[in-house]
């Protein structure tokens, strides 16, 4: 079991450990501090909703623990300042680097551990309770199957929403549908419309039967339904208002 480094040398921690723990609840700090972006679900969701996202977390679904070699850390430097302290280790494995090569090895240290964003907050509990807030604000969803993924990484989030319709065959055709969540907080299916002919009408430019089933759906009874329950109005089936 190799204790001593190159003082050197780069020392990584391999992976994120995570933070067992059966306690629910996380602050509005805590939210703000470790869910990335989490500004854009404060823009899309209501208090009530937001409250409803922190009690049903817990520390363990946002967090990480990143280790730091003990002799490594300064009082005052860029970890003690910036994340808070979640555990300490006698003996923690670090891979050790040589120089700027490739060559590295397995060290044992001493060591601290920080409490980081998790890495992967686009699958787990997150991903769940993200949904599970999309249908608590828009409870209309509940009507369709769709998929979501968390805005860890995106200020703009979207929905695809599934919507079969019947072509002018007569046939069955499901299109997942480009859905700006931006446009089910503001009532404005027309971004939906547009936002879904925009990127396919481009994407599929070279493909001209397929791209006539995926905009279809735009012309269809289907697509008209969700717009008078995004928009909460009544249209005629030309699109004008009753």
């Amino acid at each position: 079991m190799r204790k001593t480094t190159n003082s050197r040398n780069p020392i990584y921690d391999s992976y994120d450990a995570p933070i067992h723990t059966d306690k629910m609840g996380v602050t509005w700090e805590e939210a703000g501090r470790y869910i990335n972006n989490w500004n854009v679900w404060e823009e899309y969701f209501s208090k009530s909703t937001l409250e409803w996202v922190l009690k049903n977390l817990s520390i363990g679904d946002i967090c990480g623990i990143h280790y730091i070699p003990q002799d490594r850390v300064v009082p005052d430097g860029y970890w003690e300042k910036n994340y808070e302290r979640e555990c300490i280790e006698r003996c923690h494995s670090f891979e050790e680097y040589q120089g700027n090569t490739d060559f590295h090895r397995t060290v044992y240290l001493p060591a601290i551990g920080y409490r980081v964003p998790y890495k992967y907050q686009q699958v787990g509990k997150l991903a769940k309770v993200y949904k599970e807030a999309l249908l608590r604000e828009y409870p209309y969803l509940k009507d369709y199957k769709f998929e979501s993924y968390v805005p860890s990484y995106t200020p703009s989030p979207e929905i695809y929403i599934k919507l079969t319709y019947k072509n002018n065959k007569g046939e069955d055709v499901t299109v997942s549908l480009y859905t700006p969540v931006k446009a089910l907080k503001e009532k404005d299916s027309k971004a939906i419309f547009d936002r879904h002919w925009n990127y396919n009408n481009d994407y599929y430019k070279n493909q001209p039967e397929r791209k006539e089933q995926i905009l279809g759906v735009l012309k269809s009874r289907e697509f008209h339904e969700l717009r008078e329950k995004v928009d909460g109005k009544l249209y005629n089936y030309t699109g004008e208002l009753i």
